[in-house]
């Protein structure tokens, strides 16, 4: 052993000392890009040099954690260049950087999450969209408030293309979309009781308090995405609906050290209801026509589930309360499912409002 490490000795001599002779002929004006000037460049490639060599005829080898990728993805707000079109350099971002959440306005794919790019809001308040590479993507036509989390995007060509809204991504832009998590069930799949919440992220594959955004261990657990809600105000709700369309308001944080079961708020049904012709004069009809049917996903809480079957489901849909008994709960809607396209298959679980 002391034979080989006085054998290695020399070499490593050998390789920094003329590393540094060339160092005194290196022009600093030499355009190196990525780095602040060729000097920089030059340090990184001896040191990097340097270890590889020293590793490579060492008798034993020594290997660190392998980095969640040899490139990581820059943060979506990164500016890469000037106005005058040198480069700049760019800090090398932190591991808490690079696994922490923000909170921005983006576009994603409305089905992965996966970034499309940041909203910016110009000149006459137009929303342009600008992506990791500050090209321009289009912009987003006005939302018609119905529903927060899908807009349109017309591209530069003039094509539209509908896309989802982000308020919470992560390092590399995508939406960190709120997680139940699981207990697996006896076939191994994601269908066990709901021990509590966490937002994705998707770069990195790690998940984080739905409200803080600090880091969480589901350890064997496994993690199933939700939908979104929709209050009656028109904006995105704190709630969420599992696949199954249970609804957890709030979707408290899981606990590692604790995991308990969490206990539902409401219940995701599917509403097809058909207005009666002609309607006559009824409040329950109070501005709708008569033969049209109403299609929709709406929440409707725990308190309420027991007059699905007691009360008119038109009085139960449109929050109305048309009863003599003091005592009956008000039946409600807590809030709509927000869904790209409203129909029966995409309405989480089986529960259905009709007449």
């Amino acid at each position: 052993m002391m034979a080989a490490q006085c054998g290695q000795t020399m070499p490593e001599y050998l390789v920094v000392a003329t590393a540094l002779v060339g160092a005194f002929f290196w022009t600093n004006n030499t355009q190196c890009p990525d780095y602040d000037n060729c000097m920089a460049q030059l340090a990184f490639a001896i040191d990097n040099r340097y270890d590889g060599f020293s590793r490579s005829i060492s008798a034993v080898q020594l290997y660190g954690d392998a980095p969640a990728a040899s490139h990581p993805p820059r943060p979506i707000n990164d500016q890469i260049g000037n106005s005058d079109g040198a480069g700049t350099s760019v800090p090398s971002p932190t591991v808490e950087d690079l696994l922490a959440l923000s909170t921005q306005a983006s576009t994603v794919n409305p089905v992965t999450g996966d970034a499309i790019g940041r909203i910016e809001t110009g000149a006459g308040g137009v929303e342009r969209v600008i992506a990791n590479d500050n090209s321009e993507q289009g912009y987003l036509l006005p939302s018609d408030g119905s529903n927060p989390t899908v807009r349109i995007l017309v591209r530069p060509d003039g094509t539209q293309v509908e896309v989802g809204v982000a308020d919470v991504v992560d390092s590399g832009g995508n939406a960190a979309r709120v997680h139940a998590i699981r207990e697996r069930s006896r076939g191994n799949d994601c269908r066990g009781d709901v021990l509590g919440f966490a937002r994705k992220n998707s770069t990195f594959l790690t998940f984080h308090d739905p409200l803080s955004y600090q880091p969480i261990a589901i350890g064997t657990r496994c993690a199933e995405t939700t939908y979104q809600t929709i209050e009656s105000n028109g904006v995105i709700g704190l709630g969420v609906v599992t696949l199954d369309g249970k609804y957890f308001n709030p979707p408290l944080a899981f606990q590692p050290d604790n995991p308990i079961q969490s206990t539902e708020t409401g219940e995701a049904y599917w509403v097809e209801l058909t207005v009666p012709n002609p309607p006559g004069i009824d409040p329950r009809y109070a501005g709708l026509t008569g033969g049209q049917v109403i299609q929709d996903c709406v929440v409707i809480s725990a308190e309420s589930r027991s007059a699905v079957n007691s009360v008119d489901p038109f009085e139960l849909y449109r929050g109305l309360l048309i009863t003599t008994d003091p005592d009956a709960p008000p039946p409600s809607v807590s809030a709509r499912v927000a869904l790209s396209t409203v129909t029966r298959d995409s309405c989480p679980g089986n529960r259905t409002l009709s007449n």
